[in-house]
């Protein structure tokens, strides 16, 4: 959020007194003065107004997690165990999945509390490249290989995935 808006939340402060304060340079993001009322504050930052704390900001947190088999790559299921189920952490509701991994699938799950950079490695249109390691029952066929350099529809969800090597 905007550290004008950010500063304008608090109920003593009006938008134009929070601009003022901004271009005086009375605001220090993790200690550094910011003057530009556009500068972009998160939850993760630390923000003084002079000597008193705004936001003390919070720990960004991210997990490697080995998925099982049995478990859903989710934060809530009502029929299954989730990954979250896993952790032994208080603020897993703060949680969000980079990916996920089908009920029958094992493998590396990431886990984070840092909403934007979750959704900057997962988004499908930033193109981050992926490589799996699969076993499987029988061979994959130079047939099979074409149907995922072509993209796999999936009719439930009414999608089509990115073509795969």
């Amino acid at each position: 959020m905007r550290l004008d808006r950010f500063l304008s939340n608090f109920p003593r402060f009006s938008r134009q007194d929070s601009r003022l304060l901004i271009s005086a340079g009375r605001l220090r993001v993790d200690g550094a003065v910011v003057q530009d009322p556009r500068h972009e504050v998160r939850d993760f930052q630390r923000v003084e107004l002079d000597d008193e704390l705004l936001q003390a900001g919070r720990s960004a947190r991210y997990w490697m997690l080995h998925k099982p088999v049995g478990v859903v790559s989710a934060t809530e299921h009502d029929e299954h165990r989730t990954v979250l189920d896993l952790l032994d952490e208080p603020d897993k509701h703060d949680l969000h999945l980079a990916g996920r991994l089908d009920l029958n699938t094992s493998g590396l799950l990431l886990i984070t509390n840092d909403g934007r950079w979750s959704r900057r490695i997962t988004q499908p249109q930033q193109r981050k490249p992926k490589v799996y390691h699969v076993t499987t029952e029988q061979p994959i066929t130079a047939e099979y290989a074409e149907v995922f350099a072509q993209g796999l529809y999936f009719a439930f969800e009414d999608l089509t995935t990115l073509p795969a090597q």
